[in-house]
């Protein structure tokens, strides 16, 4: 069976062979010009009874896509005796080049979905490509699953609110009787069926047995938002807050579970926040010396919960979660390994406000030179033609986005930024794990730079403060030259 976007009903329809996707016409992303292909420039249009008119009088006779993105043309889905989906994706993307020609590209994606042992296989286009399956087709491929998975489990299946998508299909695969458990894999470190078993009538209630926990309504409502929500739940009551209320207020708050618990784990009986090589952030690599975050925030939480109670204590706490991720990290690290030198005054001003940027910069103005580990031994960092592209120097204005050659000289600009940039990243970027790179003008240290590949992950000014108007232009301008993309604030 073949799936086929007719643009002429603006519909998804069946077809039993396959078609040929149609000449798009490139679009801007803005939806506001066309391009002309006889005139070779984008102009407005307008619609005159359903019929798209160029500026200069043109029908627009294909359908439009928009320039550079990967779109869904046809899909085609087919069954085997083995209780297995084999669904291949066609892809289409349009574009205009230097030249002023419209240029085409065509590839497709094919994976196969096994409900009988809950696998899903991807035998084709490997790379990595952003496009987003259509509803309706998710839709279709969903009810070829529900009889396969009836067949396999001698049961009818009911379906998950919201948008269908290829993410929710695989989960399907994996969990059909919840399918937002497959969601807890990175929990489980790979090893989720070890412990909830794909047959169970109620993976919910076995994962709530298993982390000894109470299934009550509003917690299984929390987690179908957010499976995580039952593992942090965990986290909150060994903190000590125990008013259901209190805490749903935590676990609905999203960005906050998504920013500091995306890589809490199941290791050996024990929650953990270590979240290896690729995370956005390395305080969760300081367990050897300081501890994971779940034991971290035990004391303040403790501490805060007898003194003002867990409402007042939670505020505060996401509050402090809610602001600089970075500072809060950094001022909690900070303080536990700092803490028998902390004057009393500062310890109860952290004990009412949490881990806040405020205390954070009276932190680094007590330790201009905070490490919370010795300085390692110095290493050369090695860097890929790409990254060497990155240094660059204006020789008009002075102005100089520099890299640093070993993780001495990172120490050397943790002073000068007043940040913990040396102690916490050197060995990073050593690794190769991220880059740093720091915006300078003659003596002047501007901004410090954390990326990831082409994505900057963090970007400060002097003691962690954000960069001025003026500096943060100059940074999006470098990062335009050089396709990087922001995944901060």
């Amino acid at each position: 069976m073949f799936v086929f976007y007719s643009h002429s009903r603006k519909l998804w329809e069946d077809y039993e062979n396959p078609h040929i996707p149609p000449l798009f016409v490139p679009v801007r992303r803005d939806m506001r010009q066309i391009w002309c292909n006889a005139h070779r420039c984008y102009e407005g249009f307008s619609v005159s009874r359903g019929q798209k008119v160029l500026s200069c009088g043109r029908p627009v006779r294909n359908p439009v896509l928009v320039e550079g993105q990967w779109a869904v043309s046809q899909v085609e889905i087919e069954e085997d005796a083995g209780c297995r989906l084999k669904v291949d994706v066609d892809l289409a993307k349009v574009w205009v080049g230097p030249d002023g020609r419209k240029n085409y590209a065509h590839d497709w994606r094919s994976w196969i979905l096994s409900m009988r042992d809950g696998r899903v296989s991807q035998i084709s286009g490997r790379e990595s490509l952003d496009f987003k399956f259509p509803p309706d087709v998710a839709g279709v491929v969903q009810e070829r699953l529900d009889s396969l998975a009836q067949k396999v489990f001698e049961h009818p299946f009911s379906r998950g609110k919201g948008k269908l998508d290829l993410e929710k299909i695989f989960d399907f695969v994996n969990y059909p009787n919840c399918p937002q458990m497959n969601r807890l894999q990175n929990f489980f470190r790979g090893r989720i069926r070890e412990k909830i078993s794909r047959d169970s009538e109620n993976p919910y209630r076995d994962l709530c047995s298993l982390l000894a926990v109470r299934p009550f309504k509003k917690l299984r409502s929390l987690f179908d938002e957010n499976p995580l929500a039952v593992p942090v739940f965990v986290v909150l009551k060994r903190w000590g807050f125990s008013d259901v209320n209190v805490v749903t207020k935590f676990l609905r708050n999203s960005a906050v579970i998504e920013r500091y618990f995306s890589g809490i784990q199941l290791d050996k009986g024990t929650i953990v926040c270590d979240v290896g090589r690729d995370a956005g952030f390395d305080f969760f690599r300081f367990r050897e010396v300081d501890g994971n975050l779940v034991t971290l925030l035990e004391w303040w939480c403790a501490e805060s919960i007898r003194k003002f109670g867990e409402k007042v204590s939670m505020n505060r706490l996401l509050d402090a979660m809610g602001g600089d991720s970075v500072d809060f990290m950094d001022g909690a690290k900070m303080f536990y390994s700092r803490r028998a030198a902390i004057p009393q005054a500062l310890t109860e001003r952290i004990l009412r406000e949490c881990f806040t940027s405020e205390v954070h910069a009276e932190l680094l103005r007590i330790f201009p030179r905070y490490g919370g580990r010795t300085q390692q031994a110095n290493r050369k960092i090695v860097y890929t033609p790409f990254e060497q592209l990155l240094a660059e120097k204006d020789e008009k204005t002075g102005l100089e986005f520099a890299l640093p050659e070993d993780t001495d000289e990172i120490y050397k600009w943790g002073s000068r930024f007043h940040n913990c940039v040396g102690h916490c990243y050197s060995s990073s970027a050593a690794d190769k794990r991220c880059t740093i790179v720091a915006m300078r003008q003659a003596d002047n240290y501007l901004v410090c730079l954390e990326l990831r590949g082409r994505n900057i992950h963090q970007m400060k000014a002097p003691c962690n403060a954000r960069p001025g108007p003026n500096a943060r232009m100059a940074v999006e301008e470098w990062a335009k030259r050089h396709e990087l993309e922001f995944h901060c604030r």
